[in-house]
């Protein structure tokens, strides 16, 4: 798994913002037990595909783009900024980056 920052990415994103299918998997992490539940991919696509993880801090999608790439994804990228951003940087929205409601 690899770490990209929205901010010197940019470009990678811009006028490829949408597709048709997409893969849902859920990570949760009991922080009172130190556990951490994953449900499985519910898609089958190829171990080759390009995967970009976001959630709002880059802490969650860390956690589930480590699993992915555990499981065999070799083209798994953690956005590290998260969408809001965290305390030291901006996230996706900060930077202008596409994003619709």
């Amino acid at each position: 798994m690899q770490q990209t920052s929205c901010i010197t990415n940019k470009e990678e994103f811009e006028g490829n913002t949408e597709h048709n299918t997409a893969a849902y998997t859920l990570v949760r992490e009991d922080a009172s037990t130190g556990l951490t539940y994953k449900l499985p991919l519910e898609a089958s696509y190829a171990r080759s595909l390009l995967i970009f993880f976001l959630c709002r801090s880059g802490y969650r999608s860390f956690i589930a783009a480590n699993f992915i790439t555990n499981i065999g994804y070799k083209n798994c990228y953690n956005i590290s900024d998260g969408f809001e951003g965290n305390n030291q940087d901006k996230g996706w929205k900060q930077n202008n980056l596409p994003w619709q409601f």
